[in-house]
Protein backbone atom coordinates (compact mmCIF):
# COMPACT_ATOMS: atom_id res chain seq x y z
CA UNK A 1 0.00 0.00 0.00
CA UNK A 2 1.25 3.45 -0.82
CA UNK A 3 1.06 6.34 1.57
CA UNK A 4 -1.92 8.64 1.21
CA UNK A 5 -1.31 12.19 0.10
CA UNK A 6 -3.29 15.15 1.30
CA UNK A 7 -5.49 16.84 -1.28
CA UNK A 8 -3.06 19.73 -1.76
CA UNK A 9 0.00 17.43 -1.92
CA UNK A 10 -1.76 15.31 -4.54
CA UNK A 11 -2.55 18.41 -6.61
CA UNK A 12 1.03 19.64 -6.30
CA UNK A 13 2.47 16.28 -7.33
CA UNK A 14 0.04 16.00 -10.23
CA UNK A 15 0.82 19.55 -11.33
CA UNK A 16 4.56 18.90 -11.29
CA UNK A 17 4.22 15.70 -13.32
CA UNK A 18 1.95 17.28 -15.90
CA UNK A 19 4.17 20.34 -16.19
CA UNK A 20 7.18 18.07 -16.80
CA UNK A 21 5.30 16.56 -19.75
CA UNK A 22 4.27 19.98 -21.09
CA UNK A 23 7.70 21.62 -20.96
CA UNK A 24 8.40 20.72 -24.57
CA UNK A 25 4.95 21.77 -25.76
CA UNK A 26 3.69 25.28 -26.41
CA UNK A 27 0.83 24.73 -23.94
CA UNK A 28 3.04 25.25 -20.89
CA UNK A 29 2.00 28.90 -20.17
CA UNK A 30 -1.70 28.01 -20.51
CA UNK A 31 -1.30 24.93 -18.35
CA UNK A 32 0.47 26.94 -15.66
CA UNK A 33 -2.47 29.37 -15.54
CA UNK A 34 -4.92 26.48 -15.30
CA UNK A 35 -3.00 24.90 -12.42
CA UNK A 36 -2.92 28.19 -10.55
CA UNK A 37 -6.67 28.52 -11.06
CA UNK A 38 -7.23 24.94 -9.86
CA UNK A 39 -5.17 25.68 -6.75
CA UNK A 40 -7.25 28.79 -6.00
CA UNK A 41 -10.48 26.82 -6.36
CA UNK A 42 -9.13 24.05 -4.12
CA UNK A 43 -8.09 26.56 -1.47
CA UNK A 44 -11.45 28.31 -1.70
CA UNK A 45 -13.35 25.02 -1.24
CA UNK A 46 -11.16 24.08 1.70
CA UNK A 47 -11.79 27.46 3.32
CA UNK A 48 -15.54 27.13 2.76
CA UNK A 49 -15.58 23.63 4.27
CA UNK A 50 -13.68 24.95 7.30
CA UNK A 51 -16.24 27.75 7.74
CA UNK A 52 -19.19 25.38 7.38
CA UNK A 53 -17.67 23.00 9.93
CA UNK A 54 -17.08 25.86 12.36
CA UNK A 55 -20.66 27.14 11.93
CA UNK A 56 -22.08 23.63 12.37
CA UNK A 57 -20.12 23.25 15.61
CA UNK A 58 -21.44 26.59 16.90
CA UNK A 59 -25.01 25.71 15.96
CA UNK A 60 -24.68 22.28 17.59
CA UNK A 61 -23.46 23.87 20.84
CA UNK A 62 -26.29 26.41 20.80
CA UNK A 63 -28.84 23.67 20.15
CA UNK A 64 -27.46 21.51 22.97
CA UNK A 65 -27.58 24.45 25.36
CA UNK A 66 -31.16 25.34 24.36
CA UNK A 67 -32.22 21.69 24.68
CA UNK A 68 -30.73 21.52 28.17
CA UNK A 69 -32.56 24.71 29.17
CA UNK A 70 -35.81 23.31 27.76
CA UNK A 71 -35.39 20.14 29.80
CA UNK A 72 -34.92 22.21 32.97
CA UNK A 73 -38.07 24.23 32.21
CA UNK A 74 -40.09 21.06 31.54
CA UNK A 75 -38.84 19.45 34.75
CA UNK A 76 -39.67 22.60 36.76
CA UNK A 77 -43.17 22.66 35.27
CA UNK A 78 -43.72 18.99 36.15
CA UNK A 79 -42.60 19.61 39.72
CA UNK A 80 -44.90 22.62 40.09
CA UNK A 81 -47.82 20.71 38.61
CA UNK A 82 -47.17 17.85 41.02
CA UNK A 83 -47.36 20.26 43.98
CA UNK A 84 -50.69 21.79 42.91
CA UNK A 85 -53.62 19.73 44.20
CA UNK A 86 -56.12 18.80 41.54
CA UNK A 87 -59.64 19.31 42.63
Amino acid sequence: MGSKLSHSDFLNTLSEEVLKQLVTIDLYPKAEKLFKLAEQVSTSRSTNIDKITRYMTTIDRQFSKALGELRVVIEDRRRREALIPKG
